[in-house]
């Protein structure tokens, strides 16, 4: 029995699925969001902040503009993410319709290359010359010359009855390999959203990244190491009191057990 194949066009919209889509959002992503909406949040509530933003030429629209560049990028990754769902489904109904077509394919083509020998006239009017093709457009074609020509050609369709092909099996064959590019052409269509939406992404992204370490870098000159913490611009870098506490208590126990 021949082996199912695991077709070339196939092969490439795979690979394009697994390098455009992201199962988990990213650390560092997660991160610019989180932190950018915590600057300009802070800094639209605090009027001590607010008042030497403004004098750094971030007024409330600049600052809002930040903020509408956060919503946006959430907005983005959300579709982004919907997205990746859909291509998950389209892609196991495009695996199932595949599988279900190239079995009809295998079943017709092993019954009439029992029947004619290869490069007789019967073979060639079904296009079964050589093997079957493993390019899913290249297949798809096939299929339908396949099934077509036996229905109209009718010494040919009369040994299929023959087999227990009759119109209504004929017809499951047909539609087996309609399904299946109907399913190929839906995971195409999503396969160039996913670019797009991957772009679209991106480019907020880099946008909000760009606004928020200028806004940084600028408001870092200016403000005190306490107002810079409370827009989480800088990260603690001495222990809390719980902290010390924490590690005294650790070292008292690790030396209470030295000395049992």
């Amino acid at each position: 029995m021949q082996t199912l194949l695991y077709f070339t066009h196939n092969f490439t919209l795979t690979k394009l699925i697994h390098t455009t889509m992201a199962t988990k959002l990213s650390k560092s992503m997660e991160t610019l969001m989180s932190n950018a909406d915590t600057a300009f949040t802070n800094t639209k509530n605090n009027a001590a902040i607010k008042a030497i933003a403004l004098t750094k030429g971030y007024a409330d629209a600049a600052i809002d503009r930040g903020l509408d560049y956060v919503t946006e990028a959430r907005a983005m990754v959300k579709a982004k993410q919907d997205w990746e769902g859909e291509v998950s489904d389209a892609t196991k109904d495009e695996a199932a319709a595949k599988k279900a077509a190239v079995q009809a394919y295998q079943k017709l083509a092993k019954i009439a290359r029992a029947k004619w020998s290869p490069h007789s006239p019967e073979l060639i009017r079904l296009g079964l010359v050589g093997t079957m093709p493993t390019i899913t457009n290249e297949f798809i074609s096939a299929g339908f010359t396949l099934v077509q020509n036996i229905f109209e050609n009718s010494d040919i369709k009369d040994y299929f009855v023959l087999r227990g092909y009759d119109d209504a099996k004929l017809t499951d064959a047909l539609d087996a390999i309609k399904a299946y590019e109907a399913a190929n052409n839906t995971q195409n269509e999503l396969i160039g959203l996913a670019k797009e939406k991957t772009t679209n992404q991106t480019n907020i992204l880099e946008t909000l990244r760009a606004y928020y370490q200028e806004f940084k870098e600028v408001m870092q000159e200016v403000l005190t190491l306490s107002q810079q913490r409370s827009l989480n611009l800088i990260k603690r870098t001495t222990r809390t009191k719980a902290q010390k506490q924490a590690g005294k208590k650790a070292a008292a126990t690790k030396k209470a057990k030295k000395n049992v």
